[in-house]
């Protein structure tokens, strides 16, 4: 017959201390997997798919629908001194009907393909640095408020900020996953290229932006005259630029020498 082994007495202490260190995996190991389940759940969202994300669509849809409205002349007369100006010869609204198309296909395509996803903040960090300089035109040029471009611009703002919120979240989720030197490269690249982008659409606003004279278009280079060249009358009419009340005022005057331009010179 074999021997039989001989029971160790064990402390009362060493008992506690094995069920404590049995607790503490445990509750270890449940904290790990949610912490995995949730980051999983913010990683299958991804860009543009978490329920803030259709918020998004309400800026980008008010700004086209604005910017349709001004094509369309719908506007007060604040508006009609922001309709003379030009960029590279181009008028304002089919240009901002044309970018915020762009920016909704962009918007509806981004879960179906990855580069529309990384196209929304480009877009808009580009028309940010546009409405920058066009509210600053209005501000100090212009010195009167366009309604419906101001709506256009605070349309911007908003749809920036809800990008940034949806985003925001999933970065953080990353950097606490241990992805946090990584993720701190990648979030410095694209805080650079969208610096740059708006950036950039301030600097094509400010250089291609023109007032041309809207009466000398159809006139040789060498005429002074507007209107009825073979008229015996002649209005002159003589206006400071830098002069608020004169810069004020000139929209009205404008509707006035449309009219006399049919009778006079």
């Amino acid at each position: 017959m074999g021997r039989k082994a001989r029971r160790v007495p064990r402390s009362r202490e060493w008992c506690y201390e094995v069920v404590s260190d049995i607790i503490e995996r445990n509750v270890r190991s449940e904290e790990e997997v949610e912490e995995g389940i949730g980051m999983e759940t913010t990683a299958s969202a991804g860009p543009g798919k978490s329920p803030r994300g259709y918020w998004i669509a309400v800026p980008f849809a008010a700004a086209w629908i604005l910017s349709v409205m001004s094509w369309l002349g719908i506007c007060s007369d604040g508006c009609e001194e922001t309709h003379l100006y030009r960029i590279f010869g181009f008028p304002l609204s089919p240009l901002g009907v044309g970018y915020f198309t762009m920016c909704g296909l962009a918007f509806l395509t981004r879960n179906r393909f990855r580069f529309s996803g990384f196209l929304i903040p480009v877009l808009l960090s580009g028309a940010l640095g546009s409405e920058f300089v066009l509210v600053w035109i209005q501000k100090y040029v212009i010195g009167r408020w366009c309604p419906l471009c101001v709506g256009i611009g605070l349309s911007v703002v908003t749809a920036c900020v809800l990008i940034a919120l949806e985003r925001l979240p999933g970065v953080a989720a990353r950097i606490r996953g241990g992805e946090r030197n990584l993720e701190m490269k990648r979030l410095a690249g694209k805080t650079v290229l969208i610096l740059i982008v708006f950036l950039a659409g301030m600097g094509i606003t400010v250089v291609g932006l023109k007032k041309p004279d809207a009466f000398a278009a159809a006139l040789p280079v060498t005429s002074l005259a507007f209107g009825d060249t073979e008229s015996s009358s002649e209005v002159y009419i003589v206006t400071d630029w830098f002069c608020p009340a004169c810069r004020a005022a000139e929209p009205e005057m404008l509707k006035g020498a449309r009219k006399a331009m049919l009778q006079a010179k």
